[in-house]
């Protein structure tokens, strides 16, 4: 390095340059002047033999390795101790924000990986369920591969025989769809509608119901009542009587929509006001018919009877014999 002088203030520095005669066997080595890397500064440019030189990065900048700076020497003829390389952002931009996605971190430092994994009931426009961008030299790589992901789409919901959906439905993820059932028909007792959900799997959920024919309930014999058809659904008409008990009037029952009989059917009741038991109905000369019955069938069993004591009494006579 050249030496540096200051002058007294009674002096003046002689502007004529001091020269060194220096013969062949001793000449200054000098290294290859150095070039300032990009986004550096140095803290000299003097290349004479040991000279040492920092080569600092200018901020958020950095070199490989998250290094702020470095010191490199002059070795005369061998050169400088090493090659020097150009400062890179040390960090990239923010990490880009997805709607359909979530990142696993938010760090945009060099080296970084980030990876996008998408939201419940989305997937990304090449089929996967995630997305990767990683941070290299300041640059985010593989950012213009990074997109929305995409909704799962249930498509058509199943038709369900005898029930009706409402026109303009969606069929992506978290949206539903109610089926109601056509006049006449419910999916269970008061029961008219049927929601259904598009899942993430890309599935409706519950599994769509069927609308059945309405009916009434069956009117019930255990209190007495006597009815001319057991036929139950929508607008049937059934004649309803309680017989022989002392309201027994007739009543015309029709089966409505809501699955009611109208009017309420009668509760038939006995003389002293109690529910009572339906009375089978005697055909007439039914008891005598029966004793007849009962009569003939004895007289066949007394004459199979005499007849196999007869057998036998002439069958053992001749065994005698």
């Amino acid at each position: 390095m050249l030496p540096n002088y200051d002058c007294n203030e009674s002096s003046k520095l002689q502007t004529e340059p001091i020269q060194c005669n220096i013969d062949a066997d001793h000449q200054v080595e000098v290294c290859p002047p150095l070039s300032t890397p990009e986004n550096a500064i140095l803290s000299t440019h003097i290349s004479v033999y040991g000279t040492r030189v920092t080569v600092s990065c200018l901020k958020r900048y950095k070199f490989k390795g998250d290094i702020n700076s470095t010191e490199i020497t002059c070795l005369g003829q061998q050169g400088w101790t090493e090659n020097i390389t150009d400062c890179s952002a040390d960090r990239c931009s923010p990490v880009p924000l997805l709607h359909s996605a979530t990142p696993n971190t938010t760090r945009a430092v060099n080296g970084t990986t980030v990876i996008f994994t998408c939201n419940p009931g989305y997937i990304s426009p090449s089929g996967d369920t995630t997305q990767i961008i990683t941070c290299l030299g300041g640059i985010w790589h593989n950012l213009k591969a990074l997109k929305e992901c995409l909704a799962v789409n249930c498509g058509i919901p199943p038709a369900v025989q005898h029930a009706f959906w409402t026109d303009g439905i969606n069929t992506s993820y978290e949206h539903s769809v109610t089926y109601h059932c056509l006049t006449g028909f419910w999916f269970s007792r008061a029961n008219y509608t049927h929601t259904i959900q598009c899942s993430a799997d890309g599935m409706w959920t519950p599994v769509a119901k069927t609308c059945t024919a309405i009916k009434c309930m069956p009117l019930s014999l255990a209190d007495g009542l006597i009815v001319s058809s057991e036929n139950t659904t929508v607008h049937s008409v059934v004649n309803a009587s309680c017989g022989r008990a002392e309201n027994g009037t007739d009543h015309l029952l029709t089966c409505l929509k809501t699955g009611n009989w109208y009017p309420e059917p009668p509760m038939c009741t006995n003389n002293h006001g109690r529910r009572i038991q339906l009375v089978p109905v005697e055909a007439d000369h039914s008891r005598i018919y029966g004793l007849i019955s009962i009569s003939t069938i004895s007289v066949i069993w007394f004459l199979i009877f005499v007849s196999d004591v007869k057998s036998l009494y002439h069958h053992l006579r001749g065994f005698h014999k």
